[in-house]
């Protein structure tokens, strides 16, 4: 009985491996200049060295694929009919959304652009150990490509712009490896959302949005000597870590939204060339992870440019800053010193521009006559003990220096502001008010402009023994400020009490 039972089990086997199809040789009609295996028939085009393309020309009418569905596997093709495949032309399959994977011969060393582009059934590519230039679009939209084998080859020389650009579903670890390969054009690997790494060591500018979306990648390494970094490059690759160099010193461009909320990528950054002077808008925006920043040769500081980098603690400027966009550190919780606070060439800060920024302790020295204007929540909450104002300074809007540090010094330079709007300057405790001197004695109009004359309620209001009141700043029906001075008048300056 178990004889019969082997012999039976055996014969079905034997079946079995009969009834499945043998993989068919591949035939050339070189009338017809094509390559059939009974499934798949693709166009070939003899080229002058005696290698063929795959696909004759840029049109539609001149794509390889005829017909054919499932894997393509181009591998016996040579052995078959004697025709190398050296180049899959420009839209050789562009657009083939039955064809589930591609396996080429290692003769391969060109895939033109948008080659295989919009293959929406792909899931895996081989590509050619020998494989030189990837072009343009190659294998973009390929949405549910998952895996290209290797990604990519050592002895890749040329890498095309939006090669992979929304091939969402394609992981991996990515290696650029050969050092004719150090510009990364736009948006090659946008939208992979599975690369896992990236690591590109003679690369030293990588352009536009190549890794925007990429929210798997962890980590990154780059040429130490990289010069160009453009916009949104990792623009919301929430889980990128490591990034080296953190120090670029070699760098002179840096695109706006470059980093964009990487939230955990860590380091000390330094930016040490004198050629960078503009760290564009949101280009650290939410990098909550990042420590320090050296930027000595910044000139323009664009909005929102570190806001929300809640662990960044220490940050250098040069004395070449002169303006700082609106909520450039709005949120950085954790800034404790800024060198320097804030140097002479400062010309222009916008709303929000330290707001929040309640860890810092330097003393706030801003004394370029260019200076006129504050606006809204400009220092809001700011800790430090004093306060230094421009010569100029003359409109503070409502809250620019509110929620301050009780006791903080403030000191103008110049004459009487032209305004002061209501809650311009408070204290987080109105018990322990702001006190202000107005360091140009003589003033006394000037002061006079902006305050009205006090009722009996409101001398009584006076805290310093020993000083006189001169009168009160009204805003609307709200009485904020008392305005004291030493006696005599020309012997010291006014001290004013925000009550």
């Amino acid at each position: 009985m178990m004889k019969r039972s082997v012999f039976f089990l055996a014969g079905l086997l034997v079946s079995f491996l009969f009834a499945q199809p043998a993989t068919a040789a591949w035939t050339y009609d070189a009338s017809a200049g094509t390559i059939s295996d009974g499934n798949w028939t693709l166009r070939v085009n003899r080229l002058s060295d005696g290698t063929y393309s795959l696909g004759v020309g840029s049109g539609a009418d001149a794509r390889a694929y005829i017909a054919g569905e499932g894997d393509l596997d181009l591998r016996g093709v040579e052995t078959d009919t004697g025709v190398a495949i050296s180049q899959l032309f420009t839209n050789a399959l562009n657009a083939n959304t039955v064809m589930t994977s591609l396996i080429l011969p290692d003769t391969v060393v060109m895939i033109g652009n948008a080659a295989a582009s919009g293959c929406t059934a792909l899931t895996n590519v081989v590509l050619s150990a020998n494989l030189q230039t990837l072009g343009s679009s190659a294998f973009s939209y390929c949405t549910v490509l998952e895996t290209v084998t290797p990604f990519l080859p050592d002895t890749l020389t040329s890498l095309g712009d939006r090669a992979f650009q929304s091939s969402n579903a394609l992981g991996g670890d990515l290696k650029l490896l050969n050092p004719a390969i150090d510009e990364v054009a736009i948006y090659t690997f946008f939208w992979c959302t599975g690369i896992t790494s990236a690591v590109m060591p003679y690369v030293n500018a990588i352009e536009q949005g190549v890794f925007e979306g990429c929210t798997s990648i962890t980590n990154v390494v780059m040429n130490e000597a990289v010069q160009s970094i453009g916009k949104r490059l990792f623009y919301g690759c929430t889980e990128l870590e490591s990034f080296y160099p953190t120090k670029m010193d070699s760098l002179t461009s840096l695109g706006d939204r470059a980093f964009y909320n990487c939230q955990k990528m860590k380091g000390d950054f330094t930016f040490r060339n004198p050629a960078l002077q503009t760290i564009d808008a949101m280009t650290f925006f939410s990098c909550a992870s990042i420590t320090s920043v050296e930027i000595p040769y910044a000139v323009t500081l664009g909005t929102s440019a570190f806001r929300d980098c809640t662990s960044l603690k220490r940050v250098e400027f040069g004395y070449q800053l002169q303006s700082i966009g609106e909520r450039s550190f709005n949120g950085c919780t954790s800034l404790e010193t800024v060198t320097p606070f804030l140097p002479p060439s400062v010309t222009s800060i916008s709303s929000y521009a330290f707001s929040g920024c309640t860890a810092i302790t330097n003393e706030l020295s801003l004394t370029n006559p260019a200076l006129v204007n504050f606006p809204n929540q400009s220092f809001y909450r700011f800790k430090g003990p004093k306060i230094t104002l421009p010569p100029s300074a003359s409109t503070f809007a409502r809250t620019s220096f509110t929620q301050l540090t009780p006791g903080v010094e403030i000191y103008f330079l110049g004459d009487a502001p032209a305004s002061i709007t209501s809650q311009a300057f408070s204290t987080t405790d109105s018990n322990d008010p702001c006190v202000m001197y107005a360091c140009r004695v003589m003033d006394k109009e000037g002061w006079a402009a902006v305050t009205t004359e006090l009722t009996d309620a409101d001398r009584a209001k006076a805290s310093f023994p020993g000083f006189g009141t001169f009168g009160l700043l009204v805003d609307g029906s709200a009485r904020n400020w008392l305005v004291h001075w030493k006696s005599p008048l020309a012997s010291g300056p006014f001290v004013l009490q925000i009550q």
